[in-house]
């Protein structure tokens, strides 16, 4: 047997050797994480400069946000780390040359030996499994990730679309106000011409109507970088964007009361409603739970680690002097006598260990941030509700009167500043309350994870008017 003939039979055993090492992941293990977001191609970013409405404008962000696309290429590559993770250890090929080059008849290479032999190392323990599921963890936190992230983009698009209503409706009383400035100051003017009021009276009413105009001029400021900040997280720069089918007085409706508690819960629950202290679904908890598993997984991995390998050897040796050749196996496996991976191990024990906490943390956290939501939720509706139902009115009210007493003479003109000064107050805190309470509803779905119904109400424009 030549020595080409040798290196050609060896060559021939490694590529056998290599093609039989099948990975131990498949296409069903990475399906089963739902890894299934491809990145997205280069689409410019939409131009709106028109009406949108809430949903609209969620599924723009939804799907021209940059952070989401970066999200999809990690996605991408843990796809691509899973397969890695399942690879076997490559095989070993070894050219062994012997007895040449030595002193008497071993002073050439005449009598040589030439040994070709294929190592292959045998993962033992389960470690291409365990490897695989840590990878597997780390896809999946991941996808919890982008799950978090997602719901926060959702309920940063609709604050800031609130925001955008809030500001359109600011607007649009402020520009109410100044038309009752208008009013005022031209009824002023006429009972100075009819010798009823004092000119005095007048640079009075011209101040207030100038206030007046300087608040629709900020107000319009506000409108524009409340649009802008809307626009911003589909990635457009600068916005003229206007809403439609808004109604900010459409109050979020408070979740069933019958529903109560039992006597079992803990006691931060005790005034929250049935469907919010038993709810599971929060992004940040599933967060802290999958880390949780992933400290388990690397764990496991750790273990098996404490078991050593076995290396096969495989191969063929040629003499030089008979021209015989022989078939060479061997096996050897590590003696673990120094290094059994205890500290390894202790490190994934004790990192499992502080995920356990940190998601015991979380838990209590948001349980502490649900009942602060749900306590400046009810707060802020109840105050929306006794404003546009009792005080806004109220202030309507009064304002008349003492207009209509001013215009018989039976008041003082600041007793007319005053009560108008009072109304306008009163009409930017409604709009102040019904926007806090719209917002302290969005944190608790962040919180929950989950979408709460909205109520009708009465007609949005009467309500500023003070009418309802």
């Amino acid at each position: 047997m030549s020595t080409k003939v040798l290196v050609t039979y060896g060559v021939a055993l490694g590529i056998c050797l290599s093609v039989c090492a099948l990975p131990v992941w498949s296409a069903q293990d990475t399906k089963a994480e739902g890894i299934n977001i491809s990145p997205s191609t280069s689409t410019p970013t939409p131009l709106v400069s028109r009406s949108i409405s809430e949903a609209e404008a969620l599924e723009l962000a939804l799907h021209y946000n940059p952070r989401l696309d970066a999200f999809a290429h990690a996605t991408q590559a843990r796809t691509h780390i899973v397969r890695q993770a399942g690879r076997l250890p490559n095989p070993e090929l070894e050219l062994v040359l012997e007895d040449f080059g030595g002193s008497g008849a071993y002073s050439g290479s005449s009598n040589a030996e030439t040994s070709l032999i294929v190592h292959q190392r045998l993962e033992l323990g389960g470690k291409g499994k365990r490897r695989v599921a840590v990878a597997q963890a780390d896809a999946q936190l991941t996808q919890q990730q982008l799950t978090a992230f997602t719901a926060e983009l959702r309920a940063l698009v609709r604050e800031r679309y609130v925001d955008v209503m809030a500001a359109q409706q600011r607007l649009d009383m402020a520009q109410q106000q100044l038309e009752l400035c208008h009013t005022m100051l031209n009824m002023v003017t006429e009972r100075i011409t009819t010798g009823k009021s004092a000119t005095m009276e007048q640079a009075a009413f011209l101040m207030q109507r100038d206030e007046a105009r300087l608040r629709v001029q900020q107000v319009q400021h506000q409108l524009r970088s409340s649009q802008n900040s809307l626009a911003a997280l589909w990635g457009q720069y600068p916005a003229d964007v206007t809403l439609v089918g808004a109604a900010l007085a459409t109050l979020p409706s408070v979740p069933n009361q019958a529903e109560s508690v039992d006597a079992v819960e803990p006691d931060w629950a005790a005034d929250l409603p049935h469907s919010l202290s038993h709810s599971t679904d929060s992004p940040e908890l599933s967060l802290a739970r999958t880390k949780v598993q992933r400290a388990t997984q690397e764990l496991r991995l750790q273990q098996a680690g404490r078991i050593p390998d076995l290396t096969l050897s495989f191969g063929a040796k040629q003499d030089e002097v008979s021209n015989d050749h022989a078939l060479i196996a061997g096996v050897s496996i590590e003696i673990p006598l120094f290094d059994r991976n205890q500290d390894g191990v202790a490190a994934a024990r004790a990192r499992k260990g502080e995920a356990e906490a940190l998601a015991r943390t979380v838990m209590l956290q948001q349980r502490n941030l649900l009942q602060q939501g749900w306590y400046a939720f009810q707060s802020a509706r109840r105050e929306a509700e006794v404003l546009r139902a009792d005080l806004l009115p109220a202030a309507q009210q009064n304002f008349e009167r003492i207009k209509y007493a001013y215009q018989a003479g039976k008041y003082p003109y600041q007793r007319v500043l005053d009560a108008q000064q009072s109304l306008f107050v009163m009409q930017n805190r409604c709009i102040d309350s019904l926007a806090s309470a719209h917002k302290a509803h969005i944190a608790l779905e962040r919180l929950l994870g989950t979408e709460l119904p909205k109520e009708s109400t009465t007609d949005t424009a009467a309500t500023y008017r003070g009418e309802a």
